[in-house]
């Protein structure tokens, strides 16, 4: 525990878990063995965590809408550049697990829901595929803009 801090000495990208779901994390776990997991248990550490570090992904897995009500207001207040860089996951009760509607009604980038946490490795690795396709050639001219300045 007393090395916690060596995680923000990294240059690895950091993944938000705000886990308030029974099934487990560990069935989804292992497609984020390219960043650090932060398992966060209240929402004002993710807004902390995102104010401070690079986060790649937000993993949000909660039953309770007023909690997704709170976080979205924090989400809303994010830099559009912040946004961009952001892929969140929501994962709850009640929806469509990948619906293109109910995906953009949320503002999320991959929605699934709990009874379809088995097939997470295959809806994420989808799902990001389609989101760096959609964003590669914004990226590689962002990218080009900043260097020429």
């Amino acid at each position: 525990m007393r090395e916690q801090f060596l995680d923000y000495l990294t240059d690895k990208p950091f993944s938000i878990v705000f886990w308030d779901i029974s099934p487990p994390f560990d069935l989804i776990q292992d497609a984020f063995k390219d960043t650090i997991i932060k398992r966060v248990s209240s929402l004002q550490e993710v807004e902390n965590i995102m104010k401070m570090e690079k986060v790649k992904n937000l993993v949000i897995a909660i039953s309770d809408e007023e909690k997704w009500h709170s976080l979205k207001s924090i989400l809303d207040r994010l830099l559009p550049e912040q946004r961009r860089e952001l892929f969140i996951i929501l994962i709850k009760p009640n929806v469509k697990t990948f619906d293109p509607l109910e995906t953009f009604i949320y503002s999320v980038n991959l929605l699934v829901n709990i009874e379809d946490l088995k097939f997470f490795p295959e809806l994420y690795k989808k799902s990001l595929e389609y989101w760096e396709t959609l964003y590669k050639h914004y990226k590689k001219i962002y990218s080009q803009i900043l260097e020429s300045f």
